[in-house]
């Protein structure tokens, strides 16, 4: 349950869910921030051991967990568990549900994932994707059950209730334009492709940026934050738990990821108010379009433009937050509850 955007729409489902007086368990190795929502709101959580990726033993422990809580449906959030919690599942003779969080270029380097992940899958009873492109990525390898998407939920109210943060909180300029980058520090996120645009836009002062989130290259990012000299117009956050009022004290939001699923951080900002700056790919067209966002190449000084297009542009910036929140309104946690429980209706009638 740690910082990632799919651990936090678990736990934003099953509170739901439970809240419901739906009868959900919770099964982890490890623990982390998106935890608490659980705690706080009393759903049940079982924590095994993390043993290497393929000890036998955590088989038994998801077997153990499902007899003892008398679980009748499985369903697996993460590829490991997709593995592990499906075996268990099938072994059971229970009903199982993948949620897939991404999409095929997530998988491209990884070949437990590509094959034997593939090769259990197929037996699902169902495959809940959170956008087309992870729905078409098991349609593609012949999955047997039934497949749909339900995208990413969003607490509205909790979002609706932040404050926006005071930049000189941060150790930010409140003269200066903010631009903030929520995510994964990771190689497909084209953080160096965003260090390179903070070069041009935080010249000078010209404008200041908040960067949040954990992950394998935030040591590199940190060190080239300094090696660039803008240590005094970049802050490099880790996880934060008052993102959605840095959000919106924010007058752009930028990803240039090179793939995505239902991208949760962007979301988060369309209902911060916040004008978003995406890469041009398909999990952003999916649901943004040229009035509710700016899509850029993966080019420098084409995304600077359009950060400076938006700072510069007061009349663009609020057409386009506005469009955004419109965007934003559609994706309930209670939508996501009510299309999951016609998928576990489904697959109950079926079998």
């Amino acid at each position: 349950m740690e910082t990632g955007g799919a651990e936090r729409q678990l736990a934003l489902l099953a509170e739901a869910q439970h809240a419901r007086g739906r009868k959900v368990h919770v099964l982890l190795m490890r623990r982390g921030s998106n935890l608490d929502r659980l705690s706080r709101a009393g759903v049940p959580v079982h924590q095994i051991p993390a043993r290497p990726r393929h000890d036998p033993r955590h088989l038994l422990d998801i077997i153990r967990i499902a007899k003892q809580t008398g679980a009748t449906i499985v369903q697996t959030w993460l590829p490991r568990m997709d593995i592990v919690g499906g075996v268990a599942a099938r072994m059971l003779g229970l009903r199982w549900v993948i949620a897939e969080r991404s999409s095929a270029l997530a998988y491209s380097d990884r070949l437990v994932d590509r094959f034997l992940r593939v090769r259990v899958g197929r037996h699902a009873d169902a495959v809940v994707a959170n956008s087309d492109a992870g729905l078409h990525y098991w349609k593609e390898r012949r999955h047997r059950g039934y497949l749909g998407t339900i995208p990413n939920a969003l607490p509205l109210d909790e979002i609706a209730a932040a404050k926006a943060a005071d930049p000189e909180s941060l150790g930010l300029s409140p003269d200066s334009p903010l631009i903030v980058y929520v995510g994964r520090m990771s190689p497909e996120k084209r953080l160096d492709i965003l260090l390179d645009t903070l070069e041009i836009t935080c010249a000078g002062g010209a404008s200041v940026a908040c960067l949040c989130g954990d992950g394998p290259r935030a040591d590199w990012v940190r060190r080239e934050i300094t090696s660039r000299n803008l240590d005094a117009y970049v802050k490099l956050f880790g996880f934060r738990p008052d993102i959605w009022s840095i959000m919106k004290s924010a007058r752009a939001f930028v990803n240039l990821s090179s793939f995505e699923g239902h991208p949760n951080t962007v979301l988060e900002a369309l209902a911060c108010a916040v004008p978003v700056i995406v890469s041009d790919i398909p999990a952003h067209r999916e649901f943004l379009d040229d009035t509710t966002a700016s899509f850029v190449k993966p080019d420098a000084r084409c995304v600077a433009e359009a950060v400076q297009s938006i700072v510069c542009d007061p009349a663009l910036s609020k057409a386009r937050a506005a469009a955004g929140e419109t965007v934003a309104r559609r994706y309930s946690v209670d939508a996501a509850v009510r299309a999951y429980d016609r998928v576990y209706e489904r697959i109950t009638e079926v079998r």
